[in-house]
């Protein structure tokens, strides 16, 4: 604990790498100590602030197999998850994230995060009817992401020439979420 909060006061003076060094030396060190999902977490978290892609999925590689696909470690799975997508490996994204998927003590605002990024791998791989099969089955899910699930909902139909659901799907956010900002990107 006495290293973990050294770490977190390097961090707050603006030190990162005294920090890292500090989450480096309970990640090698203190596996199956309970803190060692906590120093990987900032550690990949500092990573990803620092937009770091290479170095995130370096360090996910390296801890892979001691972070459990569970609730502790959703955090480290989620910021690998995004690089994968910011870096263009779709599907490894798609692969952690339906992994992530499975986690079932996560909380209903983190699966709708989830879910989003899922659907935006699919559509950037350009699998519109698999998104759009995926945003139908999940729809109750995206909570205060809907508006943004109904926009890429219309955006996959569009995709697939389908013009008239497209339609359906823009007007549905521009009427029920007239306030979000997908709303004004649907008129056009």
């Amino acid at each position: 604990l006495c290293i973990y909060k050294k770490g977190e006061v390097s961090s707050l003076s603006g030190n990162q790498d005294g920090a890292f060094e500090h989450y480096f030396q309970i990640v090698n060190n203190f596996k199956s100590h309970e803190m060692f999902s906590f120093a990987l977490e900032n550690i990949m978290m500092g990573l990803f602030d620092a937009k770091d892609n290479e170095r995130i999925i370096k360090e996910y590689s390296a801890y892979l197999d001691d972070a459990q696909m569970d609730i502790k470690f959703f955090n480290v799975h989620f910021i690998a998850a995004q690089t994968y997508l910011v870096v263009k490996k779709l599907p490894e994204a798609i692969d952690l994230l339906d992994k992530i998927l499975t986690i079932a003590e996560m909380t209903p605002e983190d699966k709708s995060k989830v879910l989003v990024k899922k659907t935006e791998a699919l559509i950037k791989l350009d699998k519109n009817q698999e998104a759009v099969a995926f945003i139908e089955g999940n729809i109750a899910s995206f909570l205060n992401n809907e508006a943004y699930a109904h926009f890429l909902l219309g955006e996959s139909y569009y995709k697939l020439k389908n013009f008239q659901k497209s339609i359906e799907e823009y007007n549905l956010v521009i009427n029920k979420f007239p306030d979000s900002e997908y709303a004004q990107e649907a008129i056009y």
